[in-house]
């Protein structure tokens, strides 16, 4: 352990604060940065800063019912790192009540929530809550295997750092719900043209233009709530058929796009076939009815120094050609 506080109870701040590692995170926090690239930075320096084998954020998903794994540094404590409620756990109580949590020994305290695909023992535990103006955002934790790990000096530091990011948090989680559709989590026309823009630099990528057939006819005959929810089970099936590192936009309507990376003109014709059997093997429950659903696909490989807007333009007519040769396929553009 490291030394905590003197004999007066308070911190030597200038001996035991890592005051150029804060200084050198809130320099690089005024910079303007993705959310993904902050969260990434966030828990690599804290780890860092707290010797911890292992440090994580995880955040609040759009309804705040869960703590959603989203960066870490080291290696994942459980081999599934699946969300945990709202009150759950360690990380869901910290959640819950805004207030810290530093333990020995966690798996001795009665909040923590035992996983049977936990790797090793937990050891010793901090969490730290990130409030913003909105709220507790998520929980920013550590853990060692070490017992006893985490001083009051940790604490003071983890608390200072989540007091610094959490402002900063709150600027980008907004900034990317500016570019997500609200229905369907998807990204929204903005965020694929801002996802356009960094393609300056990495032009090699395929665009395919998905529009779901018929579905004028749900919303007619079902209504507008019946529609949308077809629209979430169709960005889910694309969402399942394509690979990491590519992204699907709900382009506007019944429209969808893809942009899969690097992506040659086989293995962008083999992710478009896979999505188009996934949706049409799928069904949406409407009352004692089901829906079949399904959807015509255009898909256009980038030329050399082509837009992302004149390949999306290609996928949409080779898209087209899909619906008048009778919808439900993949055409591909020449």
């Amino acid at each position: 352990m490291r030394p905590g506080p003197d004999a007066s109870g308070t911190l030597a701040a200038s001996v035991e604060l890592p005051i150029d590692e804060l200084l050198s995170l809130a320099r690089y926090l005024t910079q303007r940065r993705s959310l993904g690239d902050l969260l990434v930075v966030i828990v690599e320096r804290c780890s860092v800063m707290l010797g911890a084998r292992r440090a994580s954020i995880r955040v609040l998903d759009p309804q705040r019912r869960a703590l959603v794994a989203t960066c870490r540094s080291g290696e994942p404590l459980h081999e599934d790192p699946r969300p945990f409620a709202m009150g759950e756990g360690l990380l869901g109580w910290v959640a819950a009540h805004e207030e810290v949590i530093r333990l020995a020994d966690a798996e001795r305290d009665p909040r923590f929530a035992s996983r049977e695909d936990v790797k090793e023992r937990v050891g010793s535990f901090l969490g730290v809550p990130l409030v913003a103006g909105s709220g507790c955002l998520g929980v920013l934790s550590f853990a060692s295997p070490e017992l006893d790990h985490f001083d009051e000096r940790d604490e003071s530091v983890a608390l200072l750092i989540a007091a610094m990011v959490a402002p900063h948090l709150e600027v980008a989680r907004l900034a990317r719900l500016s570019n997500l559709d609200p229905l369907t989590g998807l990204l929204n026309r903005r965020g694929l043209d801002a996802l356009a823009g960094e393609r300056v630099t990495d032009p090699s990528f395929t665009a395919v233009m998905v529009d779901i057939d018929h579905f004028k006819r749900v919303n007619d005959a079902y209504g507008h709530d019946v529609g949308d929810r077809a629209l979430r089970l169709v960005a889910d099936a694309l969402s399942h058929s394509v690979r990491r590192g590519d992204s699907v936009a709900r382009f506007g309507g019944e429209e969808f796009v893809l942009l899969l990376d690097g992506a040659d003109t086989d293995v962008a014709l083999r992710i478009a076939e896979r999505a188009r059997e996934r949706l049409a093997h799928s069904y949406l429950d409407v009352g004692r009815n089901q829906i079949a659903m399904t959807a015509s696909f255009g898909v256009a490989l980038a030329r050399p120094g082509e837009s992302v807007e004149a390949a999306v333009k290609r996928a949409d007519a080779a898209m087209y050609q899909a619906k008048h040769a009778g919808r439900d396929r993949v055409v591909l553009s020449e």
